[in-house]
């Protein structure tokens, strides 16, 4: 059975993933923390119960939820709102736009009326496809790209752009590497 410490940790870091894409920043922000004890949550120091509640309260978890193991528990899927996941894609791309920081610029650049790049941001509509794919071309992505919820624990993280660049025998070395490790972890679940 694993040590408390390290379910706490293992759920910060999850937390830290899904909730906060990663950013220690943003979830010392919302914690009113410091990100550096963020940061050592994450790597060495245990983290304690008051602590542990104190995460729970703010970001509206059950109680004790940081203190449950979630490594063998099986994924129940969620119900999730296409205009949420549209939204928080688009407002994250936008953030990390040189230039299309703004709704004038990405309508601008994607032919869709300003008022309807706000309307999505702000989860006003369910956006049609047209409508993703035009912006999602303006940030020079795919439709579906736009589409999928950062928070899925099925998705695989990775650089898009560098990937398409690779040759075709790195990308196969890739492929293999992930099957190796998808086999191996079968075989030690199947011991």
């Amino acid at each position: 059975m694993k040590p408390i410490s390290g379910i706490r940790r293992a759920n910060l870091i999850y937390l830290l993933e899904t909730r906060f894409e990663g950013n220690q920043t943003q979830m010392a922000k919302a914690l009113g923390s410091l990100p550096n004890l963020i940061s050592r949550w994450t790597r060495d120091k245990p983290m304690g119960s008051a602590a542990a509640r104190n995460i729970e309260r703010v970001l509206k978890l059950e109680d004790y939820w940081l203190d449950n193991d979630r490594d063998n528990v099986p994924l129940v899927a969620q119900d999730v709102e296409i205009s949420d996941v549209v939204s928080h894609n688009l407002r994250v791309w936008m953030d990390k736009s040189e230039d299309l920081k703004t709704q004038g610029k990405v309508h601008r650049a994607s032919g869709v009326n300003q008022s309807t790049v706000g309307r999505v941001l702000n989860k006003e509509i369910d956006p049609t496809i047209s409508t993703v794919n035009s912006i999602a071309k303006a940030f020079g992505r795919n439709g579906y790209e736009l589409m999928i919820p950062n928070s899925d624990p099925r998705q695989i993280q990775y650089d898009r752009d560098r990937y398409e660049k690779l040759d075709p025998a790195d990308k196969e070395k890739i492929t293999s590497f992930i099957e190796f490790v998808l086999s191996q972890a079968q075989k030690e679940s199947d011991q």
